[in-house]
């Protein structure tokens, strides 16, 4: 197998996991995919819908309520997915650093061979936090839409470029064997400063993700989804800069590719969700995808009272 062709695959940097146990999991996942049996190779855990910005395209921070389960529950969840054969989880929100439990909850799925990812918005990683968060997680990605007027907008708050910045400069301090990376969401009112961006962030030495906005129930797509016309000078823009620096985009060259078709309407999706990516809500229940619709059908079933392996 090549390691390119797994890379793109898996959208993980193979290696950057160098614990063995959890690459033979991705190997494994792949190898079913190759054969057309396809299992489920990552899980995003939306594991709290408390939130400490007002994102405007997303729906989350205007929850009423804020139920989600306790550290032991939430172990058991992520001890169900690895008992499936899940070998990636991403812990994400809300904002999940708003839990003080992250780090026991990461732990327990490493200790059961998973690769436990997080997504934050940084803005509560304190010097201390961010050496037990590194310690924890196998890859930390933090949210960050432009320079500083524009992520500031589009994160509602002001200051939130300084404090996620700041985050970030205290997790690379301390990020040891942890991959850590930005993820950068695609809206109408920042795609012309992606390339620009990246390459500022190329000096700190992270990996950069991005991926176009999608509809939440209550959201105009229309108000923040690229130009049409903007789309393929976008992307060849963003293709040049991967091909100057491979390294510094983590989406593969075909990945990009398709994301020219999905903002084309060429296709319908970019994710496998219900195949290659499956979603757990706060609630502990295994979805379709954690941000879809609220519809009773996209729910599988719940991983605290069924055994994950009959899902």
């Amino acid at each position: 197998m090549k390691e390119k062709e797994l890379q793109e695959f898996s959208g993980v940097k193979w290696m950057d996991i160098r614990d063995l146990w959890k690459g033979i999991g991705i190997v494994k996942t792949f190898a079913r995919y190759k054969i057309g049996r396809p299992r489920p190779l990552f899980v995003s855990y939306q594991i709290t819908l408390r939130c400490n910005r007002r994102c405007v395209f997303c729906n989350i921070w205007k929850a009423k309520s804020h139920k989600e389960l306790s550290t032991e529950q939430a172990k058991h969840v992520v001890g169900q997915l690895a008992n499936y054969g899940i070998p990636i989880i991403g812990i994400t929100g809300g904002e999940p650093l708003v839990r003080n439990d992250l780090e026991a909850i990461a732990q327990y799925g490493q200790s059961h061979g998973v690769f436990m990812g997080l997504n934050t918005n940084a803005t509560l990683m304190t010097q201390e936090r961010a050496i037990s968060i590194a310690r924890s997680f196998d890859g930390v990605f933090v949210s960050l839409d432009g320079f500083s007027a524009t992520h500031d907008e589009i994160r509602g708050e002001q200051g939130s470029f300084k404090a996620a910045i700041i985050g970030l400069e205290n997790l690379l301090r301390v990020k040891g064997n942890c991959l850590v990376g930005v993820n950068f969401v695609l809206t109408k009112r920042n795609y012309k400063e992606l390339v620009t961006f990246a390459r500022w962030l190329q000096d700190l030495g992270v990996v950069v993700s991005f991926c176009p906005v999608t509809t939440e129930d209550g959201l105009s797509y229309q108000e923040l989804s690229i130009p049409k016309q903007e789309i393929n000078g976008l992307l060849r823009s963003i293709l040049n800069l991967k091909s100057e620096n491979p390294k510094l985009l983590e989406p593969s060259v075909n990945m990009i590719e398709l994301m020219r078709k999905f903002l084309n309407n060429e296709m319908p999706r970019l994710c496998d969700a219900g195949y290659l990516y499956l979603g757990v809500n706060p609630k502990g229940e295994l979805r379709i995808c954690p941000i879809g619709l609220p519809d009773p059908s996209w729910t599988i079933g719940s991983l605290l009272q069924s055994n994950s392996k009959k899902c």
